[in-house]
């Protein structure tokens, strides 16, 4: 920027903060004449200085409430590193001047609909009369609010300061009115000449906006949206884990009611299974993390949303896609899906930003977490299968007693498959030779069943026996186990029977790797 131009402003701030329309009283007469300054050009100086730390805009709370301008650290610094004259820098402390807020302020001259400002006619009109004329203060009041929403309809700036911009130049249009009322002009005539002084509005919007644009508030705005995005992710990644990590218990709890209902269900608790909840939570983190980040971005680079939306999203996406594809994970079809969800959700998130006076939580997302956690605890078909457990492979057919017994299922807790089972309430004098058989299992569409193509199990043992389900032939997701014994008749029969978890895990691996080994 031309330096007469900096140190002319800096000059009219030396003494006194002034605002907008205040400067061009100062500057106009001595410096109205220069070529890069003009009233139309006003703005979008005053905006790239300020962008440049060189001056700092606030908002004044004394009547006439008004954006004031004063000389910043750095303008100080030019100042004395030219030899200026030494600024009379205003203490920061200054009670008159407050930072300027970052929340919708009404226009000066509102358009909503008091008594103050309605529009009226100033005289009853009848059909045919011709002759009534509109009230000038107010068409004038019209004028203004006009412009300035042309103004502001131009601009590419996010939501505060696109409105700091539409009051100030209402503002500055009401006081430059306001003094060519005071020097003989009508309203509407002292309206028209403000506005023409300003320009068209399409080009001061388009010249407001360029000039609040710069590489430091670019580089601000993606280091501290960085910071909220991973502040903000991480708490919904704890919020998320918070609920979806009650899957298991809830598994059991469901299984458990089910049992008394008469319904058993199976649902096997598998590593992929508890990956798949984890997902779920850096879903509702990833979507978190983008919803929180995005606005601040906006706000401290001054861009609108609209504009930076598709670049953020990308941004934060990708390294989240690479996490997705070489991350380690217990994988199945589901995982993979749920692992490309991840950078979706970051991607939805931006276009679901949080805007003012919105709730980091609603109702409805509420709502679609519980649904989601529902969908991966019991996907039909991948999750949750309904058996029957008086359904025995033929060679032992149930005992009419088996009501009365029960074993208990150990999981060493390991991740490895070798357990231990025991049994109680099995009357020696009744049944003997008790055996612990597992026969593989069959899953036909949402139930599950003894496979009918085994003739004999798979493995047979005493209770209280440790076994290893690795070293089973064929091995299946899941087996049939049942409690036998030779009752006095001779006959050995099925005194018990359930359905648990056979292999843990299809291994860790990376998205990636999966992919490639399909091809």
């Amino acid at each position: 920027m031309d330096e007469r131009i900096t140190r002319a402003i800096i000059g009219a701030l030396r003494e006194q903060d002034r605002s907008g329309h205040e400067l061009w009283k100062w500057l106009g007469p001595i410096h109205g004449t220069h070529e890069e300054l003009s009233e139309a050009s006003l703005y979008p100086i005053l905006y790239r200085l300020e962008g440049e730390r060189v001056i700092r805009g606030e908002g004044r709370e004394v009547y006439p409430t008004r954006r004031v301008y004063r000389v910043a650290a750095r303008g100080v610094e030019l100042a004395a590193g030219h030899g200026w004259p030494v600024v009379a820098h205003r203490r920061e402390s200054d009670p008159i001047l407050t930072p300027v807020v970052e929340e919708p302020v009404a226009l000066a001259w509102t358009t909503e609909p008091d008594a103050a400002t309605t529009v009226q006619p100033a005289t009853t009109t009848e059909p045919g009369d011709t002759d009534a004329q509109a009230d000038p203060a107010t068409t004038a009041e019209a004028l203004v609010r006009d412009y300035v929403s042309k103004v502001d309809a131009g601009l590419r700036l996010s939501w505060p300061h696109r409105n700091s911009v539409r009051i100030e130049i209402g503002d500055h249009l009401q006081d430059c009115a306001e003094e060519l009322v005071g020097r003989g002009l009508d309203p509407v005539a002292a309206a028209t000449e403000a506005i023409a002084r300003l320009g068209p509005p399409e080009v001061l919007a388009e010249a407001a906006t360029s000039a609040q644009f710069t590489w430091r508030r670019l580089l601000q705005g993606i280091r501290t949206g960085s910071y909220v995005a991973v502040v903000a992710g991480g708490l919904g990644l704890a919020a998320g884990a918070s609920v979806l990590l009650l899957a298991p218990l809830i598994a059991r709890t469901v299984a458990t009611v089910g049992g008394w209902l008469g319904i058993h269900v199976y649902v096997p608790e598998t590593v992929e299974w508890g990956d798949q909840q984890k997902l779920a939570a850096i879903w509702v983190g990833a979507f978190i993390a983008a919803r929180r980040s995005l606005p601040r971005v906006a706000i401290l680079s001054r861009r609108a949303e609209e504009d930076i939306r598709l670049a953020w999203a990308i941004a934060g996406a990708l390294p989240l896609l690479l996490l997705a594809l070489l991350a380690p994970i217990a994988l199945d079809p589901l995982n993979a899906v749920g692992l490309v969800g991840v950078p979706a959700a970051f991607i939805i998130g931006t276009w679901r930003s949080q805007g003012p006076g919105d709730d980091s939580a609603s109702r409805r997302g509420v709502a679609q977490a519980a649904l989601l956690l529902t969908i991966f605890l019991f996907l039909p078909g991948f999750r949750a299968w309904v058996f029957d457990p008086a359904t025995v492979p033929a060679s032992n057919p149930p005992a009419a007693l088996a009501q009365t017994m029960s074993f208990y299922w150990h999981d060493n807790l390991q991740g490895t498959s070798s357990w231990h089972v025991s049994v109680s309430g099995l009357d020696p004098a009744l049944w003997a030779d008790a055996r612990i058989e597992i026969w593989p299992t069959a899953r036909q569409g949402a139930t599950i069943a003894p496979d009918p193509r085994a003739t004999q199990p798979s493995m047979s043992m005493s209770p209280g026996d440790g076994f290893d389900l690795a070293t089973l032939p064929n091995p299946t997701p899941d087996w049939w186990v049942t409690l036998t014994a030779t009752g006095s008749d001779g006959q050995r029969r099925t005194l018990l029977a359930d359905v648990h978890m056979g292999a843990r895990s299809t291994g860790l691996g990376s998205l990636i790797g999966w992919v490639l080994a399909r091809r």
